[in-house]
């Protein structure tokens, strides 16, 4: 019923209430904006500090800052002495620790010292230089004929000679022969042709020491230019194993296995070698 004295009351409240409804999403809109705001201004403060350090730190304080300590790590047992090592990287105590360049020193080390293999190096805030050192590992042996005499040398997986003469420290290895360098120098490389061999000896050592350990001499018998077969020697058997240009390791294992038949029924005396070119291995008698 309307209001006789105030006819238009019940449109004026429902007005009102609608204007009340209407402004509440611009008050929310405006707390957002707020917030907003503050969060803008807040990363904008924070990149400002940061800023203001990262060039304080780098302009000022690092230039300042010398190498005070060098810590070298030996992975492997290496006869070098530490001072021919800092000599070598350029490292002491009038260099600037901001100078240091980890790749170059790494670098520089790994040249110096041929039985060096792999050299990693991590700079420690604010004066600490660690420096460490990866060995070459020998994987076998071969010899350098001079004319004269023949020149021991060691050759690693990678077929880098880094031990020569009288610096090969292991004579208990397998002995590579019918393999000739092109030069008789340090980190001299074997020829790629014969890279397969070390692969596969290599595989060897990994799967089953125990038979790479007693092979005594891996032959490589050249046919003229189209290849080469591999003569496998233990020093456990009087019988070889022929082989083609790759001595699996799964073929090695089988081929030890009637190895030890033969041995355990004394045949050895019958038979020349065991001939694993084909897909079945044959004993070739004498």
């Amino acid at each position: 019923m309307d209001n006789i004295l105030y006819p238009n009351h019940r449109y004026k409240q429902v007005s009102k209430r609608r204007s009340r409804k209407n402004f509440r999403p611009m008050f929310s809109r405006s707390r957002r904006q707020k917030w907003i705001n503050t969060l803008l201004i807040l990363g904008i403060v924070s990149v400002a500090c940061y800023l203001v350090v990262f060039f304080i730190y780098h302009g000022m304080v690092k230039p300042t800052l010398f190498v005070d300590n060098v810590k070298i790590y030996f992975q492997e047992k290496l006869d070098i002495d530490q001072r021919d090592i800092l000599m070598a990287a350029g490292l002491n105590e009038n260099v600037r620790f901001i100078d240091v360049d980890e790749e170059a020193v790494a670098q520089a080390v790994v040249k110096s010292f041929p039985y060096v293999e792999e050299v990693a190096v991590n700079k420690i805030f604010p004066g600490t230089v660690a420096v460490k050192i990866f060995g070459r590992k020998p994987l076998c042996i071969s010899l350098f004929d001079t004319g004269t005499v023949s020149v021991p040398f060691a050759i690693d997986s990678g077929g880098c000679v880094f031990e020569l003469g009288t610096g090969v420290k292991e004579f208990d290895l397998p002995v590579l022969t019918g393999v000739e360098l092109s030069s008789w120098e340090m980190k001299a490389q074997i020829p790629a042709a014969y890279m397969p061999v070390l692969e596969d000896l290599a595989n060897l050592k990994d799967r089953n020491p125990d038979i790479y350990s007693r092979i005594s001499e891996i032959a490589v018998d050249e046919k003229g230019g189209k290849g080469y077969d591999l003569y496998v020697y233990f020093r456990t058997y009087d019988l070889p194993i022929q082989m083609g240009s790759r001595m699996p390791a799964e073929e090695i294992e089988a081929a030890v296995q009637i190895l030890d038949l033969l041995q355990s029924t004394g045949a050895f005396e019958s038979y020349q070698k065991l001939d694993f070119r084909s897909s079945k291995p044959i004993l070739k008698r004498r």
